[in-house]
């Protein structure tokens, strides 16, 4: 038990368990390298503890996170506390999804091929009848370099998240 090879992932997580059903409530959470300490392996930064959580424990447990480390719930409040957490994670990886596949349509990015051309960008040509306001310019800018056409407009449907899954290309 005094390297993290002696041990396979499904024992890995045959222990980890353990430990996590040990540290319920926020204020018990424990840290990966915690974890590994506890269970017997070698991994100071957490990251093959991290990995055996993520492919055999994160859906079979009620399992949430905080500054401090990995817990399982013990109140409501700590639930609903844990998916505010999630929730704004899909949010923001969702924006951020929305704002990368704009950015790379822009430049002339293919979906089918998934390869973007080699050119210089160039700012966007003018628009007539805005108005001017401090800023816009570089507002309408920003506006008009992540604008999706219409062909394109149908991958940003107005989801609980503000983006649309890839599933749902027709």
């Amino acid at each position: 038990m005094s390297d993290s090879e002696d041990i396979d992932d499904v024992e890995a997580a045959r222990r980890i368990r353990a430990v996590l059903l040990s540290h319920r409530g926020a204020a018990r959470a424990i840290t990966a390298p915690e974890i590994a300490k506890r269970i017997g392996i070698h991994d100071p930064e957490g990251t093959r503890v991290r990995t055996v959580i993520r492919r055999e424990l994160e859906l079979l447990m009620a399992l949430f996170g905080n500054g401090r480390g990995y817990f399982l719930p013990q109140t409501g409040e700590e639930v609903e506390r844990g998916f505010r957490t999630l929730y704004s994670r899909i949010r923001k990886t969702g924006r951020r999804t929305v704002v990368i596949r704009r950015l790379l349509l822009a430049e002339g990015w293919s979906e089918s091929t998934g390869r973007v051309p080699k050119r210089k960008w160039t700012p966007p040509p003018e628009r007539p009848g805005r108005e001017a306001s401090p800023g816009a310019d570089v507002a309408a800018g920003e506006a008009a370099e992540t604008a999706a056409t219409p062909r394109q407009a149908r991958f940003f449907d107005d989801s609980p998240w503000g983006f649309a899954p890839q599933d749902k290309r027709r």
